[in-house]
């Protein structure tokens, strides 16, 4: 089942942090498998990932801006859900897509999705954000490392939120990465690729 559907805009995402909360959520580079701790503070939105998306790191990204040599992070598809409140660590819901960010974050293209409830009534397109939400968003991301010594990250575009058009071809650009990920069951790479037998009886 492919989990991009074009016609609604809607999608599923899998909520790893909520609203307002500090909390592990990402793993060390290097294949430890130690979780890593942001430290520049509560995250001001719902943060989470696309299930059966993929950044594939073996190739360039071709949404990047155009002459960029930016490969993907290596991790699914990650989203920005606007709420006004906290979603449960864990919980999965189904989105609205809103528009995109190109993050470059140490040298990797790594997108943020920007998205809300489908049913919310507030938000219904991405000029129903604020100019000053979306900036708060942009700083975030941009200055999240910083209180572990590392430089600022840069963003493509000038930073600037791309449409939801260009966002669902992102997206659908994940999601065939995901799958080539999964035909080739994890071959040459590092990842363990669960895989689901069907019921014969």
């Amino acid at each position: 089942h492919n989990p991009i559907r074009q016609d609604i805009k809607k999608v599923k995402e899998a909520k790893q942090v909520p609203k307002n909360q500090g909390a592990l959520i990402d793993l060390e580079k290097g294949g430890l498998g130690y979780l890593r701790k942001f430290t520049y503070g509560d995250i001001p939105f719902n943060y989470g990932c696309i299930p059966r998306t993929w950044e594939n790191p073996n190739v360039v990204d071709t949404m990047m801006e155009k002459g960029s040599d930016l490969k993907g992070d290596g991790d699914p598809i990650d989203v920005v859900e606007l709420s006004r409140s906290s979603l449960a660590v864990g919980s999965v819901s189904q989105v609205r897509v809103l528009g995109v960010i190109g993050l470059i974050d140490e040298g990797e293209a790594d997108w943020k999705v920007l998205a809300c409830d489908y049913d919310d009534p507030t938000i219904k397109r991405l000029s129903d954000v604020s100019p000053a939400r979306v900036k708060q968003i942009v700083e975030w991301f941009r200055n999240y490392k910083t209180t572990d010594g590392k430089p600022k990250n840069d963003f493509a575009f000038g930073a600037g939120v791309q449409d939801e058009a260009f966002a669902m071809h992102v997206l659908q650009n994940g999601s065939d990465h995901y799958k080539q990920l999964k035909a080739s069951k994890g071959a040459k790479t590092p990842y363990w690729i669960p895989t689901l037998e069907s019921n014969t009886n």
